[in-house]
């Protein structure tokens, strides 16, 4: 399966000297957990809530002044939209992320596939699946009418 159509787009970005506290209120603003940091549709970075709470918050910086570039998870990891879910899964379990960026051939931001879309996905066909088992073991409906009709004298 292709990861085209369960790809989040548009993805939030924002340049690499966007303060801290923009990427935090964007994402607040968008309920998102992470920023793309990039240049001209080019992917230079991520930066997360968890990196926001972890490496400004913890370490008593001013959000206000760090930069994204300063905080952000450099040498991201993308891979083409025409790239399998198996890919993007396996990708995500070597790489220990919950992210992988999508870019088209000229190596320009096209969505973003996170984890929780692809259990949410996971979800909802598992929930389609348990319907149809449900169907398939439970007895039949009754008729509302006798399906044979009464061949009794008139």
């Amino acid at each position: 399966m292709s990861i085209g159509k369960l790809l989040q787009r548009p993805v939030l970005t924002l340049p690499p000297d966007a303060s801290c506290i923009e990427a935090a209120r964007l994402m607040d603003r968008e309920e998102v957990g992470a920023v793309v940091v990039e240049v001209e549709g080019r992917p230079l970075g991520m930066v997360t809530d968890r990196d926001l709470a972890l490496r400004v918050m913890a370490k008593g910086l001013n959000p206000k002044e760090v930069r994204l570039h300063e905080v952000m998870t450099g040498a991201p990891i993308y891979l083409s939209e025409r790239r399998g879910l198996d890919e993007f899964i396996g990708y995500m379990q070597e790489m220990a992320v919950r992210r992988i960026m999508a870019v088209d051939a000229e190596g320009r931001l096209i969505g973003l596939l996170s984890l929780d879309d692809l259990l949410l996905l996971l979800a909802e066909q598992l929930g389609s699946l348990a319907k149809v088992v449900k169907r398939s073991v439970s007895p039949p409906p009754r008729p509302a009418k006798p399906l044979v009709e009464d061949l009794a004298d008139d």
